[in-house]
């Protein structure tokens, strides 16, 4: 089998996958009332003559005019070319505890030894901010427009949060040829499911680690621990690479990472 069609057989299974998943998925929400909700929330009046049919035309412009900077292009415009467009995730949960609880995790991703700019943290709450400040958003162009960005925005860095603390943030292929076969890596069931999450907060609530070693990692990180020999950065930088072993799923012992000379800095 050629490459090319290697790649023609993945998409087709992968596009079988998302439409047999929103077949069997509850019965969809009706958003004949989007504008009227999307008002309640902002109290802006541009968003009440917004209507599905509406959105959904703008929003496959601006799915394929930002699938290029996106991380997981295809499960993301496979997903909604399947759901008919529907901006699921502005709709059921950043306007509610989810939006909270999202946020918080992706400013307190320094806690795991992560950037924040890696799911877009700002760029996202600049968006938001739109939403609730009628200067910014006069007209229903640019309503549709900002909701679709806020849509891709969140979809895409919820998704590269939940793949990072599960399976971290580098594929170990990559720098460890010898971990590839022992490691688990995330699948498009796995991305899809994430995108599908009616209580999105639990969610993400059940994803932080719990490892002993791991929560030790962060507390010695958070109260600056500096080992011995080491200077405070060196012992920072050791610290966020044990993290992130620790987040590999790896299906040996997990004490086999501690093969490092700063084991030591492991509970």
């Amino acid at each position: 089998m050629t490459i090319v069609s290697k790649k023609t057989t993945l998409q087709s299974v992968l596009v079988l996958f998302i439409a047999l998943i929103l077949t069997f998925q509850s019965c969809k929400k009706s958003r004949s009332d989007m504008g009227k909700v999307l008002f309640q929330k902002t109290q802006n009046k541009v968003f009440k003559d917004v209507t599905p049919e509406g959105f959904a035309e703008v929003f496959q412009k601006v799915l394929a005019d930002k699938k290029s900077k996106m991380a997981y292009p295809k499960v993301i415009v496979a997903y909604y070319d399947h759901n008919g467009y529907d901006p699921s995730l502005v709709m059921d949960h950043l306007f509610n505890r989810d939006l909270k609880a999202l946020i918080g995790y992706y400013k307190d991703a320094n806690t795991h030894g992560l950037d924040p700019k890696m799911f877009n943290t700002d760029q996202i709450i600049l968006l938001l901010n739109k939403f609730y400040n009628k200067k910014e958003i006069k007209t229903l162009d640019a309503a549709y427009y900002d909701m679709a960005e806020l849509e891709l925005l969140t979809a895409n860095s919820l998704i590269t949060y939940s793949n990072t603390l599960q399976y971290g943030a580098i594929n170990p292929k990559s720098i460890y040829a010898r971990y590839y076969t022992e490691t688990k890596r995330p699948d498009s069931a796995g991305m899809i499911s994430v995108l599908l999450k009616d209580n999105l907060k639990g969610y993400l609530d059940s994803i932080q680690p719990k490892n002993p070693q791991y929560l030790a990692l962060q507390k010695a990180l958070a109260d600056g621990y500096q080992a011995p020999g080491l200077s405070a950065e060196e012992t920072k930088r050791v610290i966020m690479v044990n993290l992130e072993r620790l987040r590999w799923k790896k299906q040996a012992d997990r004490k086999q990472i501690c093969d490092c000379k700063y084991s030591g800095l492991y509970a």
